[in-house]
């Protein structure tokens, strides 16, 4: 069986990490507060340098599965922005 995936990775600059062990199933987001996807792992990488590479879902391919297994007509994610700047 064969199945393809869709994840994207997310390189951070040298030195940073974008996540770290526990953050898997977390939204991501862009600097301006946009869902763009949800966080399903990480490799650190020792090749000379220390850098992390995270993996996430993109969120049009969360909501397509979503509408698929519940046979939903609409997906909406409800955002709380009160708290953000």
């Amino acid at each position: 069986m064969t199945r393809v995936t869709y994840e994207q990775s997310i390189f951070p600059h040298t030195g940073l990490h974008f996540s770290q062990g526990g953050d898997s199933g977390a939204l991501v987001f862009t600097e301006s507060h946009v869902v763009v996807g949800m966080l399903i792992g990480g490799v650190i990488s020792n090749s000379g340098f220390e850098s992390t590479c995270s993996y996430f879902t993109p969120i049009d391919v969360l909501v397509k599965d979503i509408k698929k297994i519940t046979k939903a007509t609409d997906v909406r994610l409800k955002m709380d922005r009160s708290g953000t700047s």
